[in-house]
């Protein structure tokens, strides 16, 4: 009788634990200011500055050269898209999209193949800008693609907007 009160308890304690570990306070508010520096990639010639915002209106952006209109994509299958800057457009690229599903989405930007941002998670309602800077050159230049997926095969519900400045 002992040993199945102490194993009773002891599967009581690991599932409490694996509880806590494993799920973590998903309700944790993300960082309030209004651009996080990600990361400083350097591209093959040039570098490139790419900062992220939290509920940034993508509507609201006005851009010299619009690359992707706003765009909505729905359903199972990923949403992938492309476009192609130019110099003369001007030196900054904004990349903003709208998770309108009910479960977390992931993003994936590429710049000439080059991976600079890499399973991004964006919460279901919450919209999240991507901005690139070129450092150092006369304007952005380069072939993008935007790739964003579920993970668990959720049906997804996303909107897309893209432009220089």
């Amino acid at each position: 009788m002992k040993n199945k009160i102490l194993i009773f308890f002891s599967m009581a304690v690991l599932i409490i634990l694996i509880a806590f570990m494993g799920f973590g306070n998903r309700n944790a508010p993300e960082q309030a200011a209004d651009s996080i520096p990600t990361a400083s990639a350097a591209s093959t010639a040039l570098s490139i500055q790419v900062t992220e915002s939290v509920d940034q209106a993508a509507s609201t952006i006005s851009y010299k050269k619009e690359r992707i209109a706003l765009t909505h994509h729905s359903g199972q299958s990923a949403y992938t898209g492309s476009l192609t800057t130019m110099p003369e457009d001007g030196n900054i690229l904004s990349i903003s999209l709208e998770n309108k599903g009910e479960s977390t989405i992931y993003l994936n930007i590429k710049r000439n193949e080059e991976e600079l941002v890499t399973a991004k998670p964006i919460r279901k309602g919450e919209q999240m800008t991507h901005t690139f800077e070129q450092l150092g050159a006369d304007g952005m230049s380069g072939d993008w693609s935007i790739y964003t997926y579920s993970k668990i095969g959720a049906a997804m519900n996303v909107s897309v907007r893209a432009g220089q400045l």
